[in-house]
């Protein structure tokens, strides 16, 4: 099994079916309404940057990063794994390629993500990544649960 990951554009065609499928899933489990997909633009080099995951070149995943409020700090969005693709080692090797290769690319030398109580495997994911607990985002004030975490790049 090979995973590559690569940049594509957030509108990409490959790509809007996984993040439809991602927003639609979060939808259920928050039971709410689908929101709007995004910004393409947030993810657009320099400002940020979007992969694709494929397994043996089928879309398996995908993540965003963009800037958040803080010109050092970047945030993972949409990280989203195909059901069927699970537990295989695609959000590590999306997460890997983000820490490693476009966090310092793009200036970060932090990172945050977001997520909920109901949402356990990707508390999972990013605790085996070192990313620890810190304090609710502001943006985040009507999510109530909302959990954030954040990571401190290597130099």
């Amino acid at each position: 099994m090979s995973i590559d990951v690569v940049p594509v554009d957030f509108d990409d065609p490959e790509v809007v079916p996984l993040v439809e499928a991602q927003v639609r899933e979060i939808a259920q489990l928050n039971r709410l309404d689908p929101w709007a997909l995004g910004d393409p633009e947030h993810y657009r080099f320099p400002d940020g940057i979007f992969l694709l995951a494929r397994i043996n070149g089928v879309a398996a995943g995908c993540a965003g990063l963009r800037s958040s409020f803080q010109a050092h700090v970047g945030e993972v969005k949409r990280i989203w794994t195909e059901p069927r693709c699970r537990r295989m080692g695609v959000a590590s090797a999306i997460m890997e390629t983000l820490e490693r290769v476009w966090a310092p690319e793009l200036g970060f030398t932090e990172l945050i993500i977001s997520t909920r109580e109901i949402a356990p495997e990707a508390l999972a994911l990013f605790e085996s990544r070192d990313f620890v607990a810190a304090p609710n985002d502001p943006r985040y004030g009507f999510w109530a649960r909302t959990l954030v975490y954040a990571k401190i790049l290597a130099a």
